[in-house]
């Protein structure tokens, strides 16, 4: 609507400038035409040797009208009052000239008089139809018809030269009024062109700039982000000999409390401490391979791994805790199940997502690392019967930076986009699936190309 409104504006605009300069125009003609005709009655006046001449007089009065008219015009004040006024009286005058031609005709006849003096109206019709609007023209058309009919009828003209000479003015005061419009539609036709024209030079140049900022803010951002990310490295590489040095001195004091009466509770705290330790260490590595998996610089190697010693692996890792916090912890899978992946990317995701599964469980809930054939390949899939997932997170959840207003699951991001790059790595993909009897399923589905021989294990650990 807006846009509509700026075009007709546009386009008026125009409408009304080339009305304003074809009346400059005709202000001109009107003013060398005057001045003809006052220079050839004031010869004539001049021959006759008289002072004073009322033609002449009143063709004076309308060459300073008309003067005064192009004053206005060319200052833009009241132009439009001014076009009109000066058509106006182009009328009165013509018609005065022919009334007094009719009382005292010159010679030749009142017929040669009426028939100039209406050459004449048309003139003047037609150069209002170029700088008014076609109302007003209309207007003036049918009070010159009317004037011709009065003026034919006081010269006692025959009635079928009444009735041409006013078909004869009124078809040119037509074909004045069409073409003075014609002219208009084709300035307005070519200012709408050109206004549209420049609305796409304007839109294109905003485009340009638009994309100048975005491709800033992009290249500030990607800078920003080598920058994090230059910094995350630095910071877990000296990270870890500190943490190195941690679990070290843990080992070391657990070796010597080990065998000591009463000291129980305080070896369990220190094989806890440790634990929490080596998890870091592992949060540490994740961050290392989150860097390089986004960057595509590593390529996931294709061992053939067996499911499920893979399973009992990390459900040994997650013993202690899931007995600490009276978790069950149990893997469920084919024993022949066989699959060739990065035996290391797979085990840490399966971690992080068993890790995940105890932080939101509760004593007396359950824990399920399992796998199973698929018609489109491998699905491994951990889920437990803990707490829900909040529906506010669920469309971020394998997201960079997810996280949650709520204070249990502010940090739940990174873990899981770590995983679906694991997974996408392998041709793969995760996803949240609402399970019956569980409260969350996270399930990893692998191509058909992955699932292997169970012979190939044997022969993979033989050449190791």
């Amino acid at each position: 609507m807006a846009g509509e409104l700026s075009v007709q504006r546009a386009v008026s605009e125009v409408i009304q400038e080339v009305r304003l300069r074809n009346a400059q125009v005709v202000a001109w003609l009107r003013i060398a035409l005057r001045a003809l005709t006052l220079g050839l009655y004031g010869w004539a006046v001049l021959h006759a040797e008289a002072l004073f001449n009322a033609p002449l007089f009143i063709n004076a009065l309308h060459l300073a009208a008309a003067i005064a008219v192009l004053v206005l015009l060319r200052r833009r004040w009241r132009w439009r009052e001014a076009a009109l006024g000066a058509a106006v009286l182009d009328v009165i005058v013509v018609a005065t000239a022919g009334w007094r031609a009719v009382a005292a005709p010159a010679p030749g006849g009142v017929g040669l008089s009426v028939g100039y003096l209406l050459a004449v109206m048309e003139l003047m019709i037609a150069f209002a139809a170029v700088c008014l609007p076609m109302r007003q023209v209309a207007a003036l058309a049918g009070a010159a018809a009317a004037w011709q009919v009065a003026l034919a009828l006081r010269a006692g003209l025959p009635p079928e030269y009444v009735v041409l000479s006013v078909l004869t003015f009124l078809a040119f005061a037509f074909a004045s009024v069409w073409s003075g419009q014609r002219m208009v539609g084709l300035a307005a036709h070519l200012a709408a062109d050109a206004y549209a024209a420049r609305l796409v030079l304007e839109h294109r140049d905003v485009l340009a700039r638009a994309n100048a900022e975005i491709a800033a803010q992009r290249d500030a951002v990607l800078a920003a982000q080598r920058q994090a990310e230059v910094l995350a490295q630095l910071l877990v590489h000296d990270m870890k000999s500190p943490l190195a040095a941690v679990l070290q001195y843990q080992a070391l004091v657990a070796e010597a409390l080990r065998g000591r009466p009463g000291l129980s509770e305080a070896e369990a705290d220190l094989a806890l401490a440790g634990a929490e330790a080596r998890r870091l260490s592992d949060m540490l590595g994740d961050l290392l391979l989150l860097s390089r998996l986004e960057a595509g610089q590593l390529r996931p190697s294709s061992d053939p791994v067996a499911i499920g010693d893979l399973y009992r692996a990390v459900a040994l890792t997650f013993a202690a805790r899931a007995a600490e916090r009276q978790v069950a912890l149990a893997p469920a899978c084919e024993e022949d199940l066989v699959a060739l992946l990065d035996r290391d990317l797979m085990r840490r995701l399966v971690e992080n997502l068993a890790a995940n599964a105890l932080r939101y469980c509760r004593a007396g809930d359950r824990v399920e690392l399992g796998a199973a054939r698929g018609g489109e390949g491998l699905a491994l899939w951990v889920r437990n019967t803990g707490a829900p997932v909040p529906g506010e997170l669920r469309t971020r959840l394998f997201q960079k930076h997810a996280g949650s207003d709520r204070r249990e699951w502010h940090n739940v991001g990174l873990g899981l986009y770590f995983c679906r790059l694991v997974a996408e790595a392998h041709g793969g993909a995760i996803a949240l699936v609402d399970r019956p009897g569980w409260s969350v399923s996270f399930e990893v589905a692998l191509p058909a190309a992955v699932l292997s021989l169970r012979g190939e294990v044997a022969a993979g650990g033989a050449a190791r």
